[in-house]
């Protein structure tokens, strides 16, 4: 089953998926933009579930601005470096538990007040994705907001671009460029690893994609963003200009203001969404 490959994949990928928000500035800045997308739910310091939480960048953050959070995923592996991370820092959760997101019987009805299923681990689910999104609405409370990133298909396009990836380009067919850009689906490729680990299948969206999965599920008022959006692409190019303090600042605050401008949300690495449950 393609979860029992994700789940060996993201347990030999564990210290890789917990440095991975903090390598260099391009990646803090994904990591300041998935926040500041969910600022105002988390101010309410409402319950979290992490699903799909990893080792717990974003569930620590939750915690220390005061949320009780939960953590899921269904690598074992990363929620026990998770643990340790908690512990580090002095900071409790209110569990661990080890799912697959389309089964979270763990959890019962409206339990939650802000599900967040960030760092994309819906576009590891190329089978029954909108179980896996019932489920986040199910375990929602109503009038919660849930919280999504996934995969960009135009993003990952930008991104390889900006790495002058001349293999990638002169080589479409093997890389099933024109499928993936027509259907979002990408077939995993033994040369291509994380951590170590070969990458699995996975799916990348589009914005109008995202949001109609997520509005025919149940939820309301859905709302996009991209994170990266300005600098998307440009990695080893924000990376230098960021050295520069004054800088690093002027480019933020311009991807505060464009990063849910409707004519840019397909730029991103991630596509985020959030809506509230009915």
């Amino acid at each position: 089953m393609l979860s029992d490959k994700v789940k060996r994949h993201f347990n030999a990928a564990v210290q890789a998926e917990w440095a991975r928000l903090d390598a260099n500035e391009y990646f803090r800045l994904i990591f300041r933009l998935h926040l500041a997308f969910i600022e105002d739910e988390l101010a309410e310091k409402p319950r979290v579930l992490d699903a799909g939480s990893g080792p717990g960048r974003y569930a620590l953050e939750f915690a220390k601005r005061g949320c009780a959070v939960t953590l899921c995923d269904i690598s074992d592996g990363e929620l026990a470096l998770a643990q340790e991370k908690f512990s580090e820092n002095n900071i409790a959760a209110e569990g661990f538990v080890c799912a697959d997101l389309r089964d979270l019987s763990a959890f019962p009805d409206e339990s939650f007040g802000l599900t967040v299923c960030y760092g994309a681990p819906l576009s590891y689910i190329t089978e029954k994705r909108e179980k896996a999104v019932a489920e986040l609405i199910r375990v929602t409370r109503r009038g919660g907001t849930v919280a999504v990133s996934v995969n960009s298909t135009w993003g990952i396009l930008r991104n390889l671009l900006g790495k002058t990836d001349e293999d990638f380009f002169a080589n479409g067919d093997y890389w099933h460029i024109n499928e993936v850009i027509e259907t979002g689906d990408c077939p995993s490729f033994e040369n291509v690893k994380f951590g170590g680990s070969t990458a699995p299948e996975k799916h990348f969206f589009q914005p109008d994609e995202l949001a109609a999965l997520l509005t025919n599920s149940g939820l309301s008022g859905v709302e996009l963003g991209a994170a990266p959006c300005l600098c998307s692409g440009s990695r080893t190019q924000y990376n230098k200009i960021a050295e520069n303090a004054a800088a690093k600042a002027q480019i933020e605050a311009l991807e505060l203001k464009c990063y849910k401008d409707k004519n840019m949300l397909g730029f991103g690495d991630f596509l985020l969404a959030k809506g509230v449950r009915k």
